[in-house]
């Protein structure tokens, strides 16, 4: 891949940061990165923001990470946003089929479906609206069935840290539903 194929790439991370660390890595591994990606999703748009988030991670923790380890370091955030696409595709997934299973069961009007349709998009918008630290909670309390512990005990952290970042989710939902008349 030319390097004018890669300044063709979204990257307006690379444009936006120019931290040259950011910069240089973007060009030296976001071909690698990209084709790697590419194998994995089989759509360029999901790829894009795989490349993108990578990227941006990359650009608020460049000071922390070994420069030898900036590769395998990008390729683990890669593999992570992977995943997470996945099970964010399986939780719509379910959604979609619970939907659809309780619009046969109660007949709903096509008015209704679309409603929830929109209540299911607005609460998944919500969630994604929300600070890293707290969206992993979220999810992992009520998508993964997690308890507080388990979380506590899976990122690594107090369990009052955990609760407290759940508390202010809860706090930035409740705000946003209430500013959407949800």
């Amino acid at each position: 891949m030319t390097r004018d194929m890669v300044d063709a790439m979204p990257n307006e991370i690379v444009t936006n940061n120019r931290n040259p660390a950011t910069e240089a890595a973007y060009y030296q591994y976001a071909p690698e990165l990209r084709f790697w990606l590419m194998r994995r999703l089989r759509d360029s748009n999901q790829v894009d923001d795989v490349l993108q988030m990578a990227f941006l991670k990359l650009s608020q923790q460049i000071d922390s990470i070994n420069p030898d380890s900036v590769r395998a370091w990008l390729f683990r955030v890669a593999t992570n946003e992977v995943h997470l696409n996945g099970r964010k595709q399986q939780i719509e997934l379910r959604a979609w089929r619970l939907l659809r299973q309780d619009s046969e069961l109660t007949s709903q009007p096509a008015e209704s479906i679309a409603l929830n349709h929109e209540l299911i998009a607005l609460t998944a918008a919500a969630i994604d609206s929300l600070p890293e630290n707290q969206r992993i909670i979220v999810r992992l309390k009520f998508f993964e069935g997690m308890t507080f512990a388990q979380i506590a005990e899976h990122l690594k952290a107090p369990l009052g840290t955990v609760l407290s970042r759940m508390r202010l989710a809860t706090k930035k939902l409740e705000r946003i539903f209430e500013r959407n008349g949800s």
